[in-house]
């Protein structure tokens, strides 16, 4: 037999001949027409701010992850993101079709937003009635913040979108019964499989909403646990079964779908920023913005937006009353209350998390407000009853339906205004120099460094791989420092630096590493004091390549000779000449058979350690075997320490001498650890220790 549509019993009308308001097909189609327009509009409101500024950081890093990923970086072990990868995998493929534009991007992201809207309205429909999914969507747009934040290119709701799915498809599955046919039970199961599989790929976009499983458990099972064999205490083995199984079988595909995109990813890179680097300390700076979050988030819900906190108290309040809605309002309270455990203990607590109370809000406000229509409804047909005026059935329906016309047209255009103008908000002017600078200057497709890597992103450029996040969390948390900047530098050779943001500039050491070997230029139109542009110099080539281990891990692989600007091969220079040598020095992985042998027993500092703390020495001896200049330094000022040198990565060290008269002098070069001073042991190519383990580079003739 099929389901009762009525509150009545089946086969019988009601008691005042009047099938109940509400609960008719009619009235379903109506709701859904309007839950479809509602869900139209969204997509207009949301499509005219593709290209709109949100003042979210986290879309730079995102893009710049996927846009890196798309040119074969490998995600985690180069590129770095600190969440799950099918966001990024999902944007991939959208910038892979359709180019890597911010439009398509968070078009991209929309696709998703929309399906978790659509899965909102069916599910508060599920659980509350009809009108109850047309009033959810209605909620949701009049949230504060929500709209513009539907295209953003970040985790949080695109994670709650598959959430969502994933609570509609268990209340789907719980509907169905413990009786039925073969189809029936079969169609059970295949909800119940959605529901995990929707579960296991929200947390594959942000493991924040892990907690889903408890209120999609719940509806799974709730139907159950209501029907009379359990009320009566006769549950039989077969309804034992027919109870765990698509419990059982929503736990497999959750598992299935997690497994799906973990393994794949799964490696020291993710353990080291998925795992250890949100797990991390905060660092002093994050710590005190974190200290007052839990007043924030009362100031949100309690001072700032009261409307909505009232609103879902009294939804709520009134839901939990009806005794039909009151086990399906105890669940959409529990999904509200994971929500907000889960965002509690957050810190710092950015406002994005803000919003995800915000989704159970909108189902409990738009069956509370469902409950209220279905009421008055139901009143003014009984009055009409008693006063002997009921009109013809089909009137009803035509001004129900013209009633819901005008109130969803009145949403549609309230939503329009309230949202479209932001549309136009403008972007910060320093975006714009920034964007029109890097447009005209930098070829497409090449590498810059920068704290703002949305522009970069829109600039048609890509940054450093490990460079794809310079948040402040991520400094503040030390696992950015200079020497990392400086590190992707040299490896990558980008155009230019940018500190856009009070990011980078932080890293002190690299502002006047900056300053001291890169030029700055000055963009058109920019008025930020934050915004600082350099032209970082091209690295040279070694014109002459060499072979000289020194110490246990550094190697020195040849040098560069200029007299006067320009290039010298021969070791032939004009007298008085200003010379630059550069010698370009490398990190390899340590191998204790290749360290060279000491002829004395070493100090603490430089047997124990691999990479010491190292100066470069240049000295120029003349033929006497004295000393008649040289250079003694950290690499690159100081800017980055021989230990904190990643392997494989060439490190150019500039010398200048000038002033030398006519003669024949020999050039050497070499470490010593600082500050004890002890020179590192060279081992020459042929094998042979360097005497005095200084590497004897080349003979500089100097004409008179």
């Amino acid at each position: 037999m099929g389901e009762c549509k009525t509150s009545t019993r089946c086969g019988q009308p009601p008691a005042d001949g009047v099938t109940p308001v509400g609960r008719s097909a009619w009235a379903g189609r109506v709701a859904r027409v309007a839950a479809l327009a509602l869900l139209a509009l969204l997509f207009a409101v949301s499509a005219a701010r593709l290209e709109a500024y949100l003042g979210e950081y986290d879309e730079g890093p995102l893009l710049q992850a996927a846009a890196l990923a798309n040119r074969g970086y490998s995600l985690y072990s180069e590129v770095v993101a600190n969440k799950p990868p099918l966001l990024i995998w999902w944007l991939q493929l959208g910038l892979a079709l359709g180019g890597e534009t911010l439009a398509v991007a968070r078009l991209w992201v929309l696709l998703i937003t929309l399906i978790g809207g659509a899965a909102l309205a069916a599910l508060a429909e599920s659980q509350f009635g009809p009108w109850a999914g047309p009033l959810a969507l209605v909620a949701l747009l009049a949230m504060p913040g929500m709209v513009p934040r539907l295209v953003c290119v970040t985790h949080d709701l695109p994670a709650a979108s598959l959430a969502i799915v994933a609570l509609w498809a268990a209340a789907r599955s719980g509907k169905s019964g413990l009786r039925g046919t073969p189809v029936t039970r079969w169609r059970r199961c295949a909800w119940a499989a959605l529901a995990g599989a929707a579960s296991g790929l929200a947390v594959g976009l942000h493991p924040l909403v892990a907690g889903v499983a408890l209120p999609a458990l719940a509806l799974l099972v709730l139907p159950e646990l209501r029907a009379g064999p359990l009320r009566a205490q006769r549950l039989r083995a077969q309804h034992l079964r027919a109870l765990l199984a698509p419990v059982l079988l929503a736990g497999l595909a959750g598992v299935v779908a997690t497994a799906a995109w973990l393994l794949p990813v799964v490696s020291a890179g993710f353990v080291e920023w998925v795992l250890r680097y949100n797990a991390s300390d905060l660092g002093p700076a994050l710590a005190a913005m974190g200290r007052d979050d839990d007043l924030r988030l009362w100031i949100y819900f309690g001072v700032e937006h009261w409307p909505v906190s009232v609103a879902t108290l009294l939804s709520s309040a009134a839901l939990l009353m009806a005794r039909r809605r009151r086990p399906n309002a105890i669940v959409v309270v529990g999904w509200l209350a994971v929500v907000l455990c889960s965002i509690v203990g957050l810190r710092p607590m950015w406002d994005h998390y803000l919003l995800l109370p915000l989704l159970p809000a909108s189902v409990l406000i738009g069956g509370g407000g469902a409950q209220v229509v279905h009421r008055a409804m139901a009143r003014a047909r009984a009055a009409a009853v008693a006063s002997g005026s009921v009109p013809p059935r089909g009137a009803l329906r035509r001004r129900a339906a013209r009633a819901v016309a005008g109130a969803v047209t009145f949403a549609l255009v309230g939503v329009h205004f309230v949202t479209v103008p932001r549309a136009s908000e403008p972007w910060p002017q320093a975006d714009l120099a920034l964007y029109r600078y890097l447009r005209a200057v930098v070829p497409r497709g090449a590498m810059v460094v920068t704290d703002h890597p949305l522009v970069a992103f829109m600039s048609g450029l890509v940054v450093p791989p490990s460079l794809a996040d310079t948040s402040v969390k991520r400094i503040s948390t030390r696992f950015l420092d200079t020497a990392d900047v400086l590190n992707a530098t040299l490896r990558y050779e980008p155009r230019r630096l940018v500190f856009a943001y009070a990011r980078l500039a932080r890293l002190q050491p690299l502002v006047t590493w900056a300053e001291a070997h890169a030029t700055e230029v000055t963009i058109p139109g920019d008025r930020s004091a934050d915004l600082r542009v350099f032209v970082l110099p091209d690295v040279p080539e070694a014109a002459v390549a060499l072979e000289a281990r020194v110490g246990a891990s550094m190697r020195l692989t040849g040098y560069r000779l200029e007299a006067g600007g320009a290039l010298e091969t021969d070791g032939t220079v004009p007298a008085h000449a200003t010379l630059a040598l550069t010698l370009f020095w490398e990190l390899v992985p340590p191998s204790p058979s290749a360290a060279p042998p000491l002829s004395a027993p070493p100090s603490p500092s430089t047997a124990m350690a691999l990479v010491p703390d190292a100066h470069i020495f240049v000295h120029v001896v003349d033929a006497a075997g004295r000393v008649v200049a040289q250079s003694d330094a950290p690499p690159l000022g100081g800017a980055l320490r021989t230990p904190d040198w990643e392997p494989g990565v060439s490190v150019p060290h500039t010398v200048t001498v000038a002033g030398l008269p006519p003669g024949v002098y020999t050039v050497l070069a070499g470490m010593y650890t600082w500050p004890d001073v002890v020179r590192l042991p060279v081992v020459l190519a042929g094998g042979e220790r360097a005497p005095d383990d200084a590497i004897p580079l080349f003979a500089l003739q100097v004409n008179g």
